[in-house]
């Protein structure tokens, strides 16, 4: 699920807070400057932003990612009971199918079987 964002800029803080990263970051916020073509403190303000804001949805008892991965499961499944419900509806045919077939075999054969013993009483 995509961070929704404002359409206004937000306002900078008046000051400015230094950090060095972990090497492993460091390399990530880099291939991200590239990828976005911004830069890291660009980069750096998204990343504590988007955790900030997922820290404070998981202390309120909403987890975002966990929303999206039950969003998608309930996709999955809704469209496996969809399949489930048709797969059931076709068998469902053939049964009734084959009960009314059944039936109309069972009144033939006592229909035939009525005759034969009309022709013999006579």
């Amino acid at each position: 699920m995509a961070v929704r964002r404002s359409k206004r800029t937000r306002r900078l803080a008046p000051k400015q807070c230094f950090s060095t990263l972990y090497n492993d970051d460091y390399k990530q916020v880099l291939d991200e400057t590239k990828t976005y073509k911004k830069t890291e403190a660009e980069v750096i303000r998204e990343l504590v932003s988007e955790a900030l804001r997922s820290r404070l949805l998981r202390q309120g008892g909403r987890d975002e990612t966990l929303s999206a991965v039950r969003n998608a499961q309930q996709e999955v499944v809704s469209g496996e009971v969809k399949e489930l419900k048709d797969v059931l509806s076709q068998v469902l045919d053939l049964v009734r199918r084959g009960a009314r077939a059944e039936r109309e075999a069972d009144r033939r054969r006592d229909q035939g079987s009525r005759r034969r013993v009309g022709a013999r009483d006579s």
